[in-house]
């Protein structure tokens, strides 16, 4: 397993990642499986912190390297219970899974092809520490998938020989993944959608329209309201120049409008909240290729909320207790991976972890929370966010602030959300 300048020893131990665990898997049936290669000094599968439900991924620890070498050689992508597992390193220094000159994101990748035909595709270039193809709930391929090797030099020569190869059916496009903060240094520059919200909630569509359209060619509006019944649009123009204008310009305007209404009906609302009346915030998108970088618009669903009844609701804030954090990341490289294109990035990154810091009291903090997380529900369910909202806001407030941060922290617990949702709508 080792190649050329490439000190395993340094960053794998002898402590495996196991993935792709189906759920009925348990410590007793690694234990038999992997002790077959060499004595097992620990396992340990990783739970959910409430629930005490398998995550589906664990970690064996070996006595001795070659056993752990063994293992991977012997027992990777064998079926467990029916599910092909996933073994690779246990990668405890963060600094070797941020490598991104080794790590390589592989897209359009055909729907039939494993995660073990990738690895078989790659493994002639290099040690690879990590391999995966994305997949979403249900196990299904995403199309996209990521290597992480142990050099660069693999990683380049893989680029070079691979990029274009025809995998299956489909030839792939194989690039260098970027992690959030590379990918975001020049998003923000070109962004053509905003999103707007505590606007006067008389106000209807063709009002807000008419004062947005005074920055520009408006290509398309969305307006809906969310799970407290207030306003909020998405709006996309033609032009960046018209988009950032919106933003210099009517930022805050309306704020001594809305103050009044506040303070009328609720005379107990902290006013902290009715200053922030006219929030705009730049939401856009990257496409990355090897090479090139191209622009790709957000576009907004003119899909409507869909609302559902009394009795699913009930079921859906008992399953809701199911969404608990998991504590344990896993070791893969691909934790810092977002959607097929990677264009899903925080474009308030930055201000929210400001923001974070002056959290309102705790009464408030539920209704903050949910203002901040509707429209980044939004950006990935817009037909469900209110729903999914209201069911993320059942977490504590640590765990709310790391989905407000990062990108992977949500998509995850948007995915948990909609598996109870569907367990709801089976079980009724």
């Amino acid at each position: 397993m080792s190649s050329s300048g490439f000190n395993l020893q340094n960053v794998a131990s002898t402590s495996l990642f196991v993935g792709d665990l189906s759920p009925s898997v348990n410590e007793t049936t690694l234990y038999t499986i992997f002790n077959t290669v060499g004595p097992v000094a620990s396992i340990k599968i990783c739970r959910d912190v409430q629930t005490r439900n398998s995550l589906g991924y664990g970690y064996v620890n070996y006595h001795s390297l070659s056993d752990a070498e063994k293992a991977i050689k012997e027992l990777n992508y064998s079926l467990i219970e029916g599910t092909p597992c996933r073994i690779m390193w246990s990668q405890r220094d963060p600094s070797i899974r941020m490598k991104n000159d080794s790590n390589l994101y592989i897209r359009n990748i055909e729907k039939s092809i494993e995660t073990k035909d990738l690895h078989n595709a790659f493994y002639k270039f290099g040690t690879i520490l990590s391999c995966k193809i994305a997949t979403d709930v249900n196990g299904k391929s995403l199309g996209y998938g990521f290597v992480h090797y142990a050099n660069a030099e693999a990683a380049t020569k893989a680029i070079k020989e691979m990029n274009g190869y025809k995998l299956g059916n489909k030839c792939i496009e194989v690039m260098l993944f970027l992690n959030r903060e590379k990918k975001g240094d020049g998003k923000a520059k070109n962004f053509t959608n905003i999103y707007v919200k505590d606007f006067n909630p008389s106000w209807t569509e063709k009002e807000l329209r008419s004062v947005f359209e005074k920055m520009g060619t408006i290509t398309s509006l969305y307006y809906s309201v969310d799970h407290l019944s207030r306003p909020f649009a998405c709006i996309n123009f033609e032009s960046h120049e018209a988009a950032k204008k919106s933003i210099d310009e009517l930022h805050g305007k309306f704020c001594d409008e809305l103050i009044s209404k506040e303070v009328e009906d609720n005379k107990t609302e902290s006013e902290t909240f009715a200053k922030d009346v006219l929030q705009i915030e730049s939401a856009s998108t990257n496409e990355i290729s090897n090479g090139n970088v191209s622009s790709t618009e957000a576009k907004v669903s003119d899909s409507k909320e869909t609302s559902s009844n009394s009795a699913s609701e009930k079921k859906e804030s008992i399953y809701s207790e199911k969404l608990a954090e998991n504590n344990l990341a896993s070791s893969s490289s691909i934790d810092d991976a977002t959607d097929e294109d990677q264009t899903i990035t925080r474009n308030n990154y930055e201000s929210t972890k400001n923001v974070l810091q002056k959290v309102r009291s705790d009464k408030d903090n539920k209704k903050w929370f949910g203002e901040q997380l509707f429209p980044l529900v939004f950006n990935y369910q817009p037909d469900l966010a209110a729903k999914l909202t209201g069911m993320l806001l059942e977490l504590n407030d640590i765990e709310l602030k790391k989905l407000i941060i990062h990108d992977i922290a949500l998509r995850e617990k948007i995915n948990e959300a909609l598996a109870v949702l569907n367990d709801a709508k089976n079980r009724a």
